[in-house]
């Protein structure tokens, strides 16, 4: 999967009406990676099409997750190992 344009993103994904998100470590270790994720449930697939037309567009994938995903939609917090399952669909 390619690094969205995020200060704060490293990885996201989409399949089924769930956003997996990756977030970046706070470490100061370059290109650093946290041991879990983050599940967005029932999450429009229009949504995750404006997130795939602002990466297009080289726009920041972690204001538009700021603005349109955190603190509006249930979500569960899993081990890496879980998400391989169900993220099918990557950004590109």
């Amino acid at each position: 999967m390619k690094t969205p344009q995020s200060s704060n993103i490293a990885e996201i994904s989409f399949t089924k009406n769930i956003l997996t998100v990756e977030f970046k470590t706070s470490s100061k270790v370059k290109d650093a990676k946290q041991e879990f994720v983050y599940q967005y449930k029932d999450v429009p697939k229009e949504l995750w099409k404006k997130f795939q037309q602002t990466q297009k567009e080289k726009g920041s994938v972690g204001k538009l997750f700021a603005a349109e995903v955190k603190n509006k939609f249930e979500f569960e917090k899993v081990s890496k190992g879980e998400k391989n399952a169900l993220s099918k669909t990557r950004m590109e």
